[in-house]
């Protein structure tokens, strides 16, 4: 689980920088997400929500909780726009995967070169980019991912 004080079910969402961040951007983004927290809700319910890096370039939002409306989806997408300066969070197209535990960034369509010069193979753990639950795994291995083929 990638936030332990959250159930399995909770919400988390996954966004891969295109840099590693500093430890400046860390400390604001944490008082950013935290000030953003203090007016989140859905369906006029306060959300706790929590932030965690990983790798340095790795960033999770998780909420405790599992049903949550649109808006405060929305709310959450806005705030990430709005927050991520020079991260260029919000491109889907980034992925990651782990080599000797060092993480290394890819974009979807070097996927194939990757497999062709053996920088990954059907044991690498890539990132999850379909997570949505906080007890999904964060890195699954080629062969158990959309991408195996």
């Amino acid at each position: 689980m990638i936030f332990n004080q959250f159930s399995p079910e909770s919400r988390v969402w996954l966004f891969i920088a295109n840099q590693k961040v500093s430890s400046s951007q860390i400390k604001l983004l944490h008082t950013r997400f935290s000030n953003f927290c203090e007016t989140w809700k859905s369906h006029g319910t306060s959300l706790h929500g929590e932030i965690k890096f990983i790798y340095d370039q790795l960033i999770a939002f998780g909420v405790n909780q599992e049903n949550l409306c649109g808006r405060s989806v929305d709310a959450l997408v806005r705030f990430v726009r709005e927050s991520e300066d020079d991260l260029d969070l919000l491109n889907r197209n980034r992925m990651g995967y782990l080599k000797n535990d060092v993480f290394n960034p890819f974009l979807f369509h070097e996927i194939k070169n990757l497999k062709i010069n053996s920088s990954i193979s059907s044991t690498t753990m890539i990132t999850n980019n379909f997570i949505e639950k906080n007890g999904e795994d964060l890195f699954i291995p080629l062969n158990q991912s959309p991408f195996k083929d």
